[in-house]
């Protein structure tokens, strides 16, 4: 949080924040056929790359990540925020609870892709074949 901010303030940005992500998610997932204004769809992702980058400054980032995936938008974190997680090796001065969120979310990322792709199995058996 910001100095001189109160903790009531902070909570009271937050839940806002939450607040404008939750009906941006609802916009989102009304899609633009449904929005009569398509000027004003199209501004939804630099606004909502702002709200996030907003929403870190409050709270830490996987908690923020946890938010994002509960109203359903995960992709739009992971399009916003990968290019700052690929930078993470470059600033070794950053933040080492960020660094092991996005080691974490890639590794339960890779997880669930060998998983649903049935890749060990196959390994398994071509490695019984040979």
């Amino acid at each position: 949080s910001k100095k001189g901010v109160s903790s009531c303030d902070t909570t009271h940005d937050v839940s806002l924040l939450m607040l404008a992500l939750s009906c941006i998610a609802a916009i989102t997932k009304l899609g633009p056929a449904k929005i009569s204004c398509p000027q004003f769809f199209s501004l939804i992702p630099d606004v909502t790359g702002r709200f996030m980058e907003r929403l870190i400054d409050f709270v830490p980032i996987d908690q923020a990540y946890g938010f994002m995936r509960k109203i359903g938008l995960r992709r739009e974190f992971l399009a916003h925020f990968g290019p700052r997680a690929a930078g993470c090796q470059d600033n070794l001065d950053k933040d080492t609870k960020e660094i092991a969120f996005w080691v974490d979310l890639a590794q339960r990322q890779l997880q669930r892709a060998i998983d649903r792709e049935r890749i060990w199995s196959r390994l398994t058996t071509c490695e019984s074949i040979e």
